[in-house]
């Protein structure tokens, strides 16, 4: 299983033009925070803490907000409050495209790749260990 950790950060770090080694960030979807960077968790930020507490340990944070779709499925600005998430959705749309990327750089080194959500995937290496393991033992 590999599992990518800080995925939606970095996603949302690459979109934004941020650089995550420098800047703390969180990617929030309504009011929970589902992901930190490893900057954000030098000030003692953690997934799940709550905005405020996010806010008391690193006031200079950047959070990012997950996409909002409207009804026709267009990504929309917004404040994020309680009458936007009662009226629209969150999309991970974005999130997605990325995995499939990460996904296909995996099939350069397996066939076998298996994902198992936005952010793992399970790689079966037995092929190529055993063709590596062959080679050695020809040498």
């Amino acid at each position: 299983l590999i599992d990518l950790d800080c995925f939606y950060a970095q996603v949302e770090a690459k979109r934004r033009g941020i650089n995550c080694n420098a800047v703390p960030l969180a990617v929030q979807q309504w009011g929970a925070v589902i992901a930190v960077n490893y900057k954000s968790r030098e000030y003692g930020v953690k997934r799940g803490d709550t905005l405020t507490d996010i806010r008391k340990k690193c006031p200079h944070i950047k959070l990012c907000h997950v996409d909002v779709v409207n009804e026709n499925g267009e990504i929309i600005p917004g404040k994020f409050t309680k009458e936007y998430q009662q009226k629209y959705k969150v999309t991970l749309d974005l999130f997605r495209k990325e995995n499939f990327k990460i996904l296909d750089i995996f099939r350069k080194f397996t066939k076998h790749v298996e994902r198992a959500s936005i952010d793992e995937a399970y790689l079966d290496m037995t092929d190529v260990v055993h063709a590596r393991y062959q080679s050695l033992s020809d040498a």
